[in-house]
């Protein structure tokens, strides 16, 4: 079995720093939680997309076996970390190499760490015991990329967009402890890995409490299909009867209202309606604030379906049904592919540094769903403009049309087709 490796210049996932450009500013002043250009209220619900599908809204496109077989694929390929319930995976050895090209990095002025953080952060390591189980997430928090509760930053710093924020960690997520030193401990999630505070933890399971959440017992799992807190869309649950366990261990609960017994059937019709409970949330990178960047959206989207994505952008781009390589086309012909892609299963675009949810086409132009950042806009004047979404939003792919980032269409590398 591959071990996991998220790629070197990603460890903290590519989420969302989606920068590029819309129509004219009347003035060339920041903007923040404006109206994305050309969207009009009808396109902000799934009814709508749904609609111009027409039946093919309810194709079931991928049947539980091709879950299974994709979801294998994503494991052996190094998309995702191995099933929790295996010991393994990523080791204090990995955590080592990280910490180490974050230093590199701020030694190359890449990166601007907060004071003594990474000192905090190599102490930490240094006294790792190795050692541990499965656990739940009895309270959600962050998941570090480095052991310390300090930020790392790129200059100009904004503090938004923390580069040890690698992950959160959802109420009832479960996670494999390789170990602790001081409060921190050293887990592996099924997205990824990195560093959560012990006493955000469950206590540590048995070797049959933790089977109930393996890979191969999706079907009886109870899975959450939208925010209801402290439950949290993507999470799972292990079912007994009508109920389910709670992380703390104890007595079972009665499952939320918002959850549904195994998977869900991979329809875009399904897709799509879990899609737009989230529209209008707030972007947050790295699950900062409980909120999403845009690969923890699409994650926790397919979660219910069974599908466990990678927790960054760029390793979401690499298994599907089918993936297509677009970078080499002009935006006609990248425009035919959408067209043509979508039509084979739910469709995923992305380029270095964000993912979408393709809904269809309008007016000739291909449209999205995502957790968007910013983009910037081209003045009036002269120049360019930062534009702050912040939030999950639909739009079209001539956001960034001319500007230095360029439109989205011109950007897209990558088509991924989850599909028969």
């Amino acid at each position: 079995m591959m071990r996991y490796h998220p790629p070197p210049m990603l460890l903290p996932f590519a989420a969302a720093l989606a920068v590029s450009g819309a129509a004219l500013a009347q003035e060339c002043r920041p903007v923040r939680n404006g109206p994305v250009p050309r969207v009009r209220p009808q396109l902000e619900s799934a009814a709508f997309w749904l609609e111009r599908w027409g039946p093919a809204a309810d194709t079931r496109l991928l049947d539980a076996d091709a879950v299974r077989a994709l979801d294998a694929r994503l494991e052996q390929e190094g998309a995702r970390p191995p099933d929790l319930t295996i010991e393994g995976g990523m080791t204090i050895r990995d955590a080592r190499h990280r910490l180490a090209a974050y230093v590199a990095d701020a030694a190359a002025g890449v990166l601007a760490p907060a004071p003594e953080a990474l000192a905090e952060a190599r102490a930490v390591v240094d006294g790792f015991r190795s050692g541990g189980a499965v656990r739940v997430v009895a309270r959600p928090g962050h998941l570090r990329c480095i052991p310390t509760a300090k930020g790392l930053f790129r200059s100009p710093v904004d503090p938004e967009f923390d580069r040890n924020q690698c992950s959160g960690l959802h109420f009832g997520e479960p996670v494999r402890e390789m170990g602790r030193s001081g409060d921190w401990s050293y887990v592996r999630t099924e997205s990824g890995s990195g560093w959560v505070f012990t006493q955000l933890l469950g206590p540590p399971l048995t070797h049959e409490e933790s089977a109930r959440y393996s890979r191969t017992a999706l079907q009886e799992a109870q899975f959450i299909v939208a925010d209801s807190p402290p439950f949290r869309l993507g999470t799972r649950f292990p079912r007994v009867g009508t109920q389910i366990l709670p992380p703390e261990g104890g007595r079972p609960v009665q499952a939320p209202a918002a959850s549904h017994h195994g998977p869900l059937p991979f329809t875009r019709r399904e897709v799509f309606e879990l899609a737009f409970t989230e529209y209008g949330e707030p972007y947050g990178w790295g699950d900062v604030n409980g909120h999403r960047d845009c690969s923890r959206l699409i994650l926790d989207l397919l979660a219910p379906f069974g599908l466990g994505l990678g927790r960054n952008s760029f390793t979401q781009s690499q298994i599907g049904s089918e993936v297509l390589a677009v970078a080499a086309l002009d935006d006609s012909a990248k425009r035919r592919a959408i067209v043509e892609a979508g039509t084979r299963g739910v469709l995923l675009l992305y380029f270095p540094g964000h993912i979408m949810l393709y809904l269809g086409h309008l007016d000739g132009h291909p449209w999205a769903l995502s957790a968007l950042a910013e983009f910037v806009e081209p003045c009036a004047e002269g120049g360019e403009v930062i534009h702050r979404v912040d939030r999950v939003t639909v739009s079209d792919l001539e956001l960034g049309r001319g500007t230095s980032r360029r439109a989205f269409i011109e950007r897209i590398t990558a088509l991924v087709v989850l599909g028969r």
